[in-house]
């Protein structure tokens, strides 16, 4: 790839990110060289195409530098777009898109080039709704825009285009008028459906619409154009066009009058105008109808298959049109025919109005109308058989009455059944839930012409049947069903299928609905001699069990009971399935306030107190399966009855005592002590075995502690099992209570602490899956009673640190570290799964996560342990997506050294996930992805690989500043991978003042040698490195101001091995090679301070002219050349000493000084060492550890650039930009002890504790070295 499309990219990346200053930015990247004509990859255009299509800010002065820097204007994009087609399509408001399309044409853009369909600019613009569009297209066309140019796929041209446009710009009809007498084709027709402009401004919503159809007419369209597909006119179409324009009949008038066929019929359909306009909602609908039919329209018109005519139409419409009726008489008056018959159905237009839920005023005059006309009112429907009667009587209408009443004196069969469900007008009329008060009088007006009272639906429901079912509200109900009645209504008719009867029906309303006469209608249909007992053939259910089954048991109610039975209700009766009689019913729906009121009645009315249902349920099991305030007094009332205690259900084996433990209620307490105080067995067991214990162990009830104490005290067995799971009472209790006096109380009792499950769980396990306030005080109590913390479950081997690590809550954490103390085994796996502490963590994760990751993490928790799934907990976090915790991993514990030298796979996918996690922008991330950058990335070595982790560090850096990142890729373009490393330290150090970088930088590019800087180049920075020192001599006032978290484990090593690693090659630039080039250097500071630092800075003088040599010589080193001889030499011997530290620290380095390396190792091995060399020694062994630590802290930096580190107190401190004071403050802070181990990196503790007394006769001199580690760096 070549410069110009990595810059083409940056551009667009620019332009979609709505900087605040683009044009700023898009000006730097032109003037820097980026190609103004560079086209993308994926051909989406230039910077120009870009900036034309999309909406940011200073778009005109962009555009206008791009054309003066020499874009391309007519340069063509994908599908052939050019600039002037993107600006024409783009829809911004941009209030100078006239002023930049006229830059655009004036500079010689082509108006007429076209899209690979052959779009021109003016078809866009046409579709625009910018406020200047007359002006433009008037441009574009004076400009020599093609007016009657033509798309491929349609062949539109732009008259079509923008009468499409519906757009209520004033001046629409301004740029028709305006194209037209251009020369714009005024018949063109597309080639899909053959629409002229006409057949498009007849769907237009515009202000000015009559204004324009009249000018397109007047200038020759035609008015009769025909669509190809369906033969539609524009009389259709505007016919059809629900705009409420107060101009449509003005319109239609015109069009006529101009010639338009008022009978043109579509190709499939057969619809004239006249069809279509009787569907309109217009407000000038019956003037419209009318002059369609005087101009000729064909009232009789009859559409393909449905055979509507416009008077089905017109009977259909719902519109609140107060002109319905004059519309329908006009209609008929013009010979429409009044009963022919629509659909396959044969339905009339007296059909559709009798079905309109219109609420129209004068429907009932329509209706009258139409049959005066000759309607038939007893037409039928093919299908059903329905005639106008029945549809009438299912309607709404307030005059309902009315016009029922008018059809059957017309004639209107009141006995005619539909084909399904044979159900008459009388049927419907009696489910008619409306609330009209006039239904009473229809019913009867019905009844007295003769409707049979007793006709049966197909599921044998009488009228009587419905009304009683009926949920109408209606005052007159009563009287309805007394009428019905005393017309010899059958009162005990039975449905077909169930049986129910009339009082089955209005027993179930009177559970469900609030009539206030409804027990009047019981009492009455009783007198009537309504069957008390009527049985359903289902379910034998009696009205007495419908009246108490349902949960809206209302106040009356109990009066009904009592009615019912003293009626003769048999109050025993069993229903068929579940054999519950009334008594069954009542306990278990316990709604009605008067409950035990109806139950002692019952009772006293010799209802069976012990009857069983199929289930061997008594009342008393019911009562205490749903027990309520009252239940106590029940209960004892049962039992003072001699109601059984004991009887078992025959599904659960649960006796009433094992119900009552179940139960939350405030005087569960008192029942329970009632019940064993009347014989209830305390160790009775359910079909699982269960105890009362287990279930009052597994409900939370304000008085649990007390109800399992007085369990026990009466012989509760306290280590029962259960029969599939072995769970004891103490497995319930830690799964369940939050109380931890009751966990202590079972304990003391003798209960099992470490007792196992079928699945081998102990209490400790369920403990810990139980998050409540007191899981923590449990745990600790469990565990000092002899719980053991490494118990194993049977199947997956999960430990209860397990489970503390999915089950979470706000002391997660001190669990966990409870649980450790205790020895809880942190890498412990799972069976199946294989599964440590960690990876369940990094699933189930909350709040505390990090501070659980991190506590782990320093007992030994390993972060690269793999479960089955080949995963580590790494790989659970990033598959989580919680980017807060990886960045947290990746800061502190994930080093990627380690990630290498652990052979983790760096792919393009670990790359794109790096960027996901740092949130970094995706249009960044494609920039960044492309060939030049990670797309290609190949791990050939440590260096590379730590390269472009830099480079990666850095994007992180300037992620947000976009103008910093595009000055510094701009400087580092064309140049080596050196030179861009070094620009990479040059920022890391914190010297980033870009105008002097742009200087020094452009210095130091035409020089070979990497490290060959000029002495005036450093001096530049030597203020800032004064005010470094001067900073680090004062610090001490706040020595609190940071405290940082503990860094990764093994950095050192890892750098070690680097170092060792980059050693076998010596022509590898590295920073570590770097740090110990000094060494030597710094062998006789403490003989002489001022005389060293003259020499430190002539050999920085000299090595960054001189770096490819590797001797130092200079001019001006007459006065130390003795020195210089002895410290390049020693400088060598160095070299090879980093080599091989460990085995070589005892060597003499002075020893030969014309001796080669190997002779001079051969020999210091077997010379004696004097005191000066052995204290030489010394220095360079501490000075060693000085670098190392250097190394260590500035991994540390590295974390700081781009990460907030929150202290004890919570404190946020920002490491940005604090690269010397983070290195000095640490430093101190180490020095003076006044940081705690456990806050800083344990290595740097430990290599800081050998150097002390060196640091205190030497602070001037480690501040130098760290100064040359950046610089050289």
């Amino acid at each position: 790839m070549d410069q110009n499309e990595k810059n083409e990219r940056l551009l667009n990346l620019f332009e979609k990110e709505k900087n605040e200053k683009p044009f700023e930015i898009i000006k730097f990247l032109v003037l820097n060289g980026a190609d103004v004509n560079v086209k993308s990859i994926n051909n989406l255009g230039t910077p120009l195409h870009f900036i034309c299509q999309n909406q940011i800010q200073q778009t005109f002065e962009i555009i206008k530098f791009l054309v003066l820097k020499g874009t391309k204007i007519n340069a063509k994009a994908k599908y052939k777009f050019t600039p002037l087609h993107y600006i024409c399509q783009n829809q911004n408001q941009n209030e100078k898109l006239f002023e930049i399309i006229q830059f655009l044409v004036l500079k010689g853009a082509n108006v007429n080039a076209k899209t690979i369909n052959e779009e021109t600019p003016l078809h866009f613009i046409c579709q625009n709704q910018n406020e200047k569009l007359s002006e433009i297209i008037q441009f574009l066309v004076l400009k020599g825009a093609d007016a009657n140019a033509k798309t491929i796929n349609k062949e539109e041209t732009s008259l079509h285009y923008i009468c499409q446009n519906q757009s209520q710009n004033e001046k629409l009809f301004e740029i028709i008028q305006f194209l037209v007498l251009k020369g714009a084709d005024i018949n063109a027709k597309t080639s899909d459906k053959e629409e002229t402009p006409l057949h498009f401004i007849c769907q237009n919503q515009n202000e000015k619409l009559f204004e324009i159809i009249q000018f397109l007419i007047l200038k020759g369209a035609d008015i009769n154009a025909k669509t190809i597909n369906n033969l539609e006119t524009p009389l259709h179409y505007i016919c059809r066009n629900q705009n409420q324009n107060e101009k449509l009949f003005e319109i239609i008038q015109f069009l006529v009058s101009k010639g338009a066929n008022v009978n043109a019929e579509t190709k499939y359909d057969l619809e004239t105008p006249l069809h279509f306009i009787c569907q309109n909602q217009n407000e000038k609908l019956s003037e419209i109808i009318q002059f369609l039919v005087l101009k000729g329209a064909d009232v009789n018109a009859k559409i393909n298959y449905q055979f509507e005519t416009p008077l089905h139409f017109i009977c259909k419409n719902e519109n609140q049109n107060e002109k319905l009726f004059e519309i329908i008489q006009f209609l008929i008056l013009k010979g429409a025919d009044i009963n022919v018959k629509a659909n396959n159905d044969l339905e009339t237009p007296l059909h559709y109005i009798c079905q309109n839920q219109n609420q129209n005023e004068k429907l009932s005059e329509i209706i009258q109308f139409l049959v005066s006309k000759g309607a038939d009112a007893n037409a039928k429907t093919k299908e059903n058989n329905e005639t106008p009667l029945h549809l009438i009587c299912q309607s709404q209408n307030e005059k309902l009455s009315e016009i029922i009443q008018f059809l059957i004196l017309k004639g209107a069969d009141v006995n005619d059944k539909t084909n399904y469900d044979l159900e008459t007008p009388l049927h419907f009329i009696c489910k008619n839930e409306n609330q009209n008060e006039k239904l009473f009088e229809i019913i009867q007006f019905l009844i007295s012409k003769g409707a049979d009272i007793n006709a049966k639906t197909k599921y044998g429901l009488t009228p009587l049947h419905f009304i009683c079912q009926n949920q109408n509200q209606n005052e007159k109900l009563f009287e309805i069903i007394q009428f019905l009645i005393s017309k010899g209504a059958d009162i005990n008719a039975k449905t077909k299928y169930q049986s129910s009867t009339p009082l089955h029906f209005i027993c179930q309303n009177q559970s469900q609905n609030q009539n206030e006469k409804l027990f009047e209608i019981i009492q009455f249909l009783i007198l009537k001699k309504a069957d008390v007992n009527a049985k359903t053939k289902e379910n034998n259910e009696t009205p007495l069990h419908f009246i108490c089954q349902f949960q809206k048991q209302n106040e009356k109610t109990f009066e009904i009971i009592q009615f019912l039975v003293s009626k003769k209700a048999d109050i025993n009766a069993k229903t068929k399935e579940e054999k519950k009689t009334l008594l069954h019913f009542i306990c278990e729906f316990q709604q009605n306030e008067k409950l035990f009121e109806i139950i002692q009645f019952l009772v006293s009315k010799s209802a069976k107190i012990n009857a069983k249902t199929n289930n061997n349920e008594t009342p008393l099991h019911l009562i205490c399966q749903d027990p309520n305030q009252k239940t106590l007094e029940i209960i004892k009332f049962f039992v003072s009855k001699g109601a059984k205690i004991n009887v078992k259900t025959k599904n659960t084996e649960s006796t009433p005592l094992h119900l009552i433990c179940q139960s939350q209620i405030q005087k569960t307490f008192e029942i329970i002590q009632f019940l064993v105080s009347k014989g209830a067995k305390i160790n009775a067991k359910t079909n699982e075995e269960k105890t009362s214990l287990h279930l009052a162990c597994q409900i939370i009830n304000e008085k649990s502690f007390e109800i399992i104490q007085f369990l026990i005290s009466k012989g509760a067995d306290v280590n029962a099992k259960t029969r599939y799971e072995k769970e004891t009472p103490l497995h319930f209790a830690c799964q369940f209570q939050k109380s931890i006096e009751i966990i202590q109380f079972l304990v003391s009792k003798g209960a099992d602490i470490n007792a196992k499950t079928n699945e081998e769980k102990v209490p400790l396990h369920l403990a810990c899956q139980n998050i409540n306030e007191k899981t923590f005080e449990i745990i600790q109590f469990l565990v000092s009673k002899g719980a053991y913390v490494n118990a194993k479950t049977k199947y997956q081997s999960s430990t209860p640190l397990h489970f503390s690590c999915q089950f979470q809550n706000e002391k997660t954490l001190e669990i966990i570290q409870f649980l450790v103390s205790k020895g809880a085994d942190i890498n412990s796996e799972t069976k199946l799964s294989k599964n440590t502490s960690l990876h369940i963590v990094c699933q189930f994760q909350n709040q505390k996560t990090i501070e659980i990751i991190e506590f782990l993490i320093s007992k030994g928790g390993n972060l690269y342990a793999k479960n089955v799934q080949d995963k580590t907990p790494i790989t659970i976090l990033i598959e989580s997506g919680n980017h807060k915790l990886i960045k947290f991993l990746l800061m502190n514990y994930i080093d990627p050294i380690n990630l290498f030298t652990q052979k983790i796979e760096i792919t393009n996918e670990f790359i794109q996930l790096l960027f996901q996690i740092y949130s970094i922008n995706q249009d960044l991330y494609v920039f960044l992805n492309s060939e030049d950058n990670f797309s290609d990335l190949q791990i050939e070595s440590i260096d590379s690989f730590k390269f472009n982790v830099h480079k990666f560090i850095l994007l992180l850096r300037f992620d947000n500043d976009y103008s910093i990142l595009s000055k510094f890729v701009e400087i580092c373009k064309q140049k080596s991978k050196e030179d861009v490393q070094f620009a990479l330290n040059f920022i890391y150090s914190g010297f980033f003042d870009f105008e002097k970088f742009k200087e020094f930088f452009s210095f130091k590019i035409n020089s070979k040698n990497f490290y060959e800087i000029k002495k005036q180049e450093i001096l530049e920075l030597k203020e800032k490195e004064e005010k470094m020192k001067d900073f680090f001599k004062e610090i001490g006032i706040n020595s609190k101001w940071i405290e940082l978290k503990k860094g990764r484990k093994g950095i050192l090593q890892d750098f070690k091995k680097l170092y060792y690693e980059q050693n076998e090659n010596e022509n590898k630039k590295d920073f570590t090679i770097i740090c110990y080039q000094n060494q030597d250097q710094n062998q006789n500071q403490d003989q002489n301070k001022n005389q060293n630092k003259n020499e430190n800075e002539n050999q920085n003088q000299n090595q960054n002219q001189n770096q490819n040599q590797n001797q130092n010589q200079n001019q001006n080193q007459n006065q130390i050349e003795n020195q210089n001889q002895n410290q390049n030499q020693n400088q060598n011997q160095n070299q090879n000493q980093n080599q091989d530290q460990n085995q070589n620290q005892n060597q003499n380095q002075n020893q030969n000084e014309n001796e080669n390396k190997i002779e001079n190792q051969n020999q210091n091995q077997n010379q004696n060492q004097n005191q000066n060399q052995i204290e030489n020694q010394n220095k360079i062994e501490k000075e060693i550890k000085v670098h190392k630590i250097i190394l260590i802290i500035r991994s540390e930096l590295y974390k700081g650039m781009f990460l907030n580190v929150q202290d004890s107190s919570n404190k946020v401190h920002d490491y940005s930009g604090k690269s010397f004071e983070t290195i000095q403050q640490l430093i101190y802070f180490i020095y003076h002890d006044e940081i705690e181990e456990n806050k800083i990196n344990e290595k740097i503790i430990e290599e800081f504790e050998d150097i002390k007394d060196y640091y205190q006769l030497n602070q001037n001199s480690i501040i130098d070295l760290f100064l040359d580690d950046f610089k050289s760096n």
